[in-house]
């Protein structure tokens, strides 16, 4: 199917927040037999309705024809500590907000290994989330990252590999765009709440620096236009995991992390049209 047939939408990181996800699935002009859905991952934690957050998942995968579900670093965290319980890994599930996941489902820490507090539709899901989606000329992934990386541990996944827990992390938790276009770049007027203490989303200003310009959009400006981006590249990036109060378009990628947990939007881009839609 060409791409001039089907639209596909990416919708950034939902944390709990299924009103958001709801209302937003609600407003997307997506046709289920035709279009696809990829969701970019961090399903949980944070916001107080992640089980019912993966219930409406799991229905929309049965809805939809075509959906894509990405792991998120959040979901692939919990799935190790799962697996191999250690006490590092729950230090940083708590301050990922695992607490809110386990309240969802009235469960306590205890129960996290194995994931025996979840449903066996929620433990397959959340076993079933790939690393990574192709589909030329676009490329999902969960984090900005390199190729490379991405590579690496989907080979890691596929085999017994003891440092497979290492690349995946390092795969669904870079930042690339924060140090390549704020720590260098004294220029760029952005920054990522999601480096300091309260977690809350970045607001984002446009600065000029020839190809490496970065255009952000207000949530009134991006409702349902449609956003260009200033020349045509091979392959276009759509990434979550860093959060911004508006969406962030450049050149050769798209973060579509709104944060909705912090009270703020939840974020879809419609391709190939380059729109963007909200709730």
């Amino acid at each position: 199917m060409q791409h001039s047939d089907k639209s596909i939408f990416a919708i950034g990181d939902i944390h709990g927040d299924n009103d958001a996800l709801t209302r937003l699935l609600r407003r997307l002009p997506v046709r289920p037999e035709t279009d696809q859905l990829v969701f970019m991952g961090d399903y949980i934690n944070r916001g107080e309705d992640t089980r019912a957050v993966l219930e409406t998942l799991i229905e929309v995968k049965k809805q939809y024809a075509h959906t894509v579900f990405l792991m998120g670093n959040h979901e692939h965290l919990l799935l190790e500590y799962a697996s191999h319980p250690d006490v590092e890994i729950l230090r940083t599930l708590r301050k990922m907000g695992i607490e809110t996941t386990l309240a969802s489902y009235d469960a306590t820490v205890r129960e996290l290994q194995g994931l025996s507090f979840m449903p066996e539709s929620h433990r397959n899901f959340l076993h079933s989330l790939v690393l990574s989606y192709s589909c030329d000329p676009y490329l999902f992934v969960h984090a900005d990252t390199e190729e490379a990386d991405i590579a690496a541990s989907m080979t890691a996944s596929e085999i017994s590999n003891p440092h497979r827990a290492v690349l995946v992390d390092k795969a669904l938790s870079n930042r690339r765009l924060i140090r390549e276009y704020v720590k260098d770049d004294p220029r760029q007027n952005i920054t990522s709440k999601t480096e300091q203490e309260n977690g809350e989303p970045a607001s984002a200003g446009a600065s000029n620096s020839g190809s490496s310009t970065i255009c952000a959009f207000n949530a009134s400006d991006t409702e349902g236009v449609t956003v260009t981006t200033p020349y045509k590249q091979e392959r276009l990036v759509v990434f979550a995991h860093v959060s911004f109060e508006m969406p962030l378009v450049m050149p050769d990628r798209i973060c579509v992390d709104t944060g909705s947990v912090y009270g703020n939007m939840l974020t879809a881009l419609e391709l190939p049209a380059m729109r963007f839609h909200h709730a």
